[in-house]
């Protein structure tokens, strides 16, 4: 059960049943109807495919189900950069890519007593981070990859005593991690040597324009959380019916965080004016 401003949703994943079902889909787009770009006046590449498929069914008829389901996604994403210099108003088409899919099973000891576990999984990987994409004052050094995930996996226990008192047991673990690195792979960044996570090219920074990859990159946040529940309802006819629930919950959150502040190293080179534009772009002939 899920309560946001006032308004409450009860969400319950989908279970098997004595009957082997099964679902496939697919969903495509691509950039034959996208209008042009308003910045370069051009339609972009663009395309979008997804697939997912779900299947359930019993493993030991009225007491062991399943029910599974996949999705994937793929999206190429362009990125163009328009600066004041033309060398480097270069063009990047590369893809998202994204995986979910979940699992539960759901097992009857008894009439009084079932367990289900429930297990999703999520991966999102982009090689272009919108978050960091292309403006008019940056080079394309700038450009960030992203890897995030999240996995959680949870076990209910419910059970039925007598004909007045359920108890309800529920434990879980969810986690989450975020990876940003930089597109420009330079291994031998003298902060790598201690460190062994940076690369990316310095940042240099100009009067109107700069070089690199943003402050905060690289960057890992992780989170992991675990979870008890416990919930006691009884029921009392006397006067009445009258409900009684009890119940109690520990919860243990962990954080890791990496955030690398400008550990990439800054040359600062505004105290005067940027070289001429032909000098500037032959100073960077490569953008990586």
């Amino acid at each position: 059960r899920v309560a946001t401003g006032g308004v409450g949703m009860n969400l319950v994943t989908k279970g098997g049943t004595n009957n082997y079902v099964g679902t496939f889909g697919g969903y495509f787009r691509d950039d034959s109807l996208n209008a042009a770009d308003k910045i370069v006046n051009r339609v972009l590449p663009y395309s979008n495919q997804q697939l997912s498929t779900t299947h359930g069914g019993p493993l030991i008829r009225d007491r062991f189900h399943y029910f599974a389901n996949y999705e994937f996604e793929r999206e190429p994403w362009t990125t163009v950069f328009t600066t004041p210099y033309s060398a480097f108003n270069l063009e990047f088409t590369e893809p998202r890519k994204e995986h979910k899919s979940g699992l539960r099973l759901d097992y009857q000891f008894n009439p009084n007593l079932r367990a289900t576990v429930r297990g999703s999984m999520w991966q999102n990987d982009q090689r272009l981070d919108q978050a960091f994409s292309a403006t008019g004052t940056n080079h394309p050094s700038f450009l960030v990859q992203t890897y995030r995930d999240s996995d959680q996996i949870q076990l209910a226990l419910t059970q039925v005593l007598g004909s007045r008192a359920v108890n309800d047991f529920k434990t879980g673990y969810v986690g989450i991690r975020n990876r940003e690195s930089s597109r420009v792979p330079w291994e031998n960044h003298p902060a790598a040597r201690t460190d062994g996570i940076t690369n990316g090219s310095p940042i240099i920074t100009m009067n109107g324009f700069r070089f690199g990859p943003p402050g905060s990159v690289p960057q890992e946040i992780q989170e992991g959380k675990w979870s008890f529940r416990n919930d006691f309802t009884i029921s009392v006819n006397k006067a009445g019916r009258h409900d009684f629930k009890m119940g109690g919950e520990y919860i243990k959150n962990s954080w890791w965080l990496m955030i690398c502040r400008d550990c990439t190293g800054i040359y600062d080179a505004q105290g005067g004016a940027p070289p001429a534009a032909a000098a500037l772009q032959q100073l960077f002939p490569t953008w990586n």
